[in-house]
């Protein structure tokens, strides 16, 4: 299944990378898009091991968006796996470790992006690892799995920034523990115990603030303005601007995240939670919880603007859920310990759980069956298009002009072609088209036939080479 329905720029964009590593040697530190912008399309974002991963893939099995795919639901399901164990560990009770974990998977978000190309659901994955090794370090006391718990804290915060909430807010509590123990109970064996906790977690800092660096050092070396490396808070923006992204979530995307129910219910848990922090010994857990919401606020606030259309940045967000149904469970059904009480809440669980899973099952009807599916920035017979182009005499190497595409990679990385697309209204004007064929572009493939109308465009579409439904290929020389 090729990349489609909601946010099919972004796809397209990891798939390029992917595509482009296989295509071209595999040559890890020079990460490349389809579209030829700036130094001949070197661009990074995201750390891009895992498309490295699948490009490694597609040299063994061919280039195929099903292992793309396979490959990020195995890792997701690795992830949820070990949620389930972080929770049946805390709770004791198989139940409520899997009810949970499935509860997490019943966000549309995550349903449809974890069986997509972007990294945001591999990000949180291996965080739901960095913690379970971290409960078997809490547990066991052996520091080698202190070591491998930052190691999968770090690959998250390298796949996506703002996975690393949950660790951000665990670092916070463990500061926040060190400074109790030196100031009030002076104990030496504590403060050496959390000594021993910085160490692998400095590192992982050091690691992600190393990798974004060189990022930035990456793209400004090749010129590319693509890829956001850098924060959009909500005060740079101005009033319209907040209206805006205010005004697309709670018309679209809200729906997107969980059923309105559960978000619902999850407010009521959240207030709970406060309201009885201390009770029963859990007051250590409703201070990570309540540092969580603030790390989640922190970054809705230093990348407002992303919200407005990037829904899968939510992903990161969405563990904050099930913790709150993690934390209730524990305060007033485990440790209460009376049975009819338990019993009555796991059968009204499980009938929740299901109401979300139907309504997880509706919400992808509409991303692949609805009018998400039919919202996409280019014509779907740039997915079947490739092989009449191959017949036309026109190789993968060839560079093309794609219009009007908009994005930077969705026609391109279709049709597996290098070249240069409508993006930031590139090739709009005589002139510029003149200097992407100075670049070396030979062929001209326009998808609107209203273009053809256009004056720039009419000493470039003199020689017509061929037609595929609505797309048109002209030869430029």
């Amino acid at each position: 299944m090729r990349p489609q329905s909601t946010h099919m720029w972004r796809q397209t964009d990891c798939t390029s990378m992917t595509l482009n590593y296989y295509q071209h040697g595999m040559h890890f530190m020079q990460p490349q898009l389809h579209n030829r912008l700036g130094d001949n399309g070197y661009a990074v974002g995201e750390f891009p091991g895992l498309y490295y991963l699948v490009a490694g893939a597609y040299k063994i099995f061919g280039p195929s968006e099903f292992i793309y795919r396979l490959i990020w639901m195995i890792i997701l399901f690795i992830g949820l796996f070990f949620l389930y164990k972080s929770i049946d560990k805390i709770l004791k009770d198989t139940f409520w470790g899997m009810g949970i974990a499935l509860l997490l998977f019943s966000s549309p978000v995550l349903v449809f992006y974890g069986n997509s190309f972007i990294a945001d659901p591999t990000a949180i994955s291996f965080s739901f690892i960095g913690w379970y090794l971290f409960l078997l370090f809490k547990e066991s006391g052996k520091k080698k799995w202190i070591w491998f718990s930052a190691l999968f804290f770090m690959l998250a915060g390298l796949l996506k920034l703002i996975a690393l909430i949950s660790f951000m807010a665990l670092l916070i509590v463990l500061t926040a523990e060190a400074i109790y123990y030196l100031v009030k109970e002076r104990s030496a064996a504590k403060i050496k115990e959390a000594i021993v906790q910085y160490h692998p977690f400095i590192i992982c800092c050091i690691g992600v603030i190393i990798w974004y660096r060189y990022a930035m050092w990456y793209n400004e070396q090749h010129s590319s303005i693509y890829f956001y490396t850098k924060v959009v808070p909500l005060w740079s923006l101005t009033k319209t601007q907040v209206h805006d992204v205010i005004d697309q979530i709670w018309l679209n995307t809200r729906f997107e995240y969980y059923m309105p129910l559960t978000i619902k219910i999850s407010i009521v848990l959240f207030a709970l939670t406060i309201i009885f922090y201390s009770w029963r010994g859990t007051a250590s857990l409703t201070h990570f919880i309540s540092m969580c919401f603030a790390s989640v606020i922190t970054c809705i606030l230093l990348w407002f603007e992303q919200y407005k259309y990037h829904d899968y940045y939510v992903i990161s967000f969405l563990p904050f859920f099930p913790m709150l149904f993690m934390v209730f469970v524990k305060k007033f059904i485990v440790d209460i310990r009376i049975r009819w009480i338990a019993i009555g809440f796991k059968l009204l669980f499980t009938w929740f759980l299901f109401k979300n899973i139907n309504y997880t099952i509706d919400r992808q009807k509409v991303r692949y069956e609805g009018w998400m599916s039919y919202n996409i920035p280019v014509t779907k017979s740039f997915m079947t298009i490739t092989p009449y182009m191959r017949s036309l005499g026109i190789t993968a190497e060839d560079k093309v002009i794609s219009i009007p595409d908009q994005t930077p990679n969705a026609s391109l990385y279709l049709m597996n072609q290098p070249g240069w697309t409508s993006l930031y209204e590139e090739n709009k004007s005589e002139e510029n088209i003149k200097y992407h064929i100075d670049l070396g572009a030979r062929y001209l493939i326009i998808s609107d036939t209203n273009l053809c109308k256009e004056p720039y465009l009419q000493s470039f579409i003199s020689k017509p080479i061929g037609r595929y439904n609505e797309i048109t290929l002209f030869k430029l020389f």
